[in-house]
This record gives C-alpha cells, sequence and structure tokens, in this order.
C-alpha cells in the first residue's frame, strides 16, 4: 500500500463517519477520532485481506476498495454499539 492509498482508505472513513452520523446517528460513535480510527484500522485490515488472501473489486491506486469498504463500515458499528452491548451484557 503506498501513500495514496492511504489516503483513499482516510477518505473511505471520512465518507463512512459523515453517512453514519447524518444517517444512523444512534449507532455511529460521537467521538470524530474514535470514528475515524476505527474506519481506518477497518480499511487498513480490508486491504490486507484483499491484498493477500481475497481480492475482491476495483482497485483506486493500487488499493482494493469493496473489502476495505465493509470492514470499515463493520468496525464504526461495532464501536457504535460497544456502549449497548457493555451494558446489555453486564451483571446486574
Amino acid at each position: 500500500m503506498n501513500v495514496l492509498g492511504f489516503f483513499v482508505l482516510l477518505a473511505i472513513a471520512i465518507i463512512i463517519r459523515y453517512l453514519g452520523r447524518r444517517y444512523l446517528a444512534l449507532f455511529v460513535p460521537i467521538s470524530r477520532t474514535k470514528t475515524l480510527a476505527a474506519g481506518l484500522v477497518g480499511g487498513v485490515a480490508g486491504q490486507l485481506i484483499s491484498a493477500f488472501f481475497l481480492p475482491l473489486g476495483p482497485q483506486v491506486a493500487d488499493t482494493y476498495i469493496v473489502l476495505p469498504i465493509v470492514l470499515a463500515l463493520f468496525l464504526v458499528f461495532l464501536t457504535g454499539i460497544s456502549p449497548f452491548l457493555r451494558v446489555m451484557f453486564s451483571r446486574a
């Protein structure tokens, strides 16, 4: 992955954060840094999986974009619902 690929993944994380806060505000963390970090980690993990195991979808700047988008969405959603899961599974 090169520098341009990193900026593509950062753009994916920013777009996911914007759309998530706009349409699914309950499931996206309020913290900008936490959301961007989760989206970026998901994007990088998806890129690594795509590069080595499962090349899927089109490439933009030598970066596969389908699996990074899916994993970034999943991690942002998981980060957003983690407080609800913590309360649901806590012992009363």
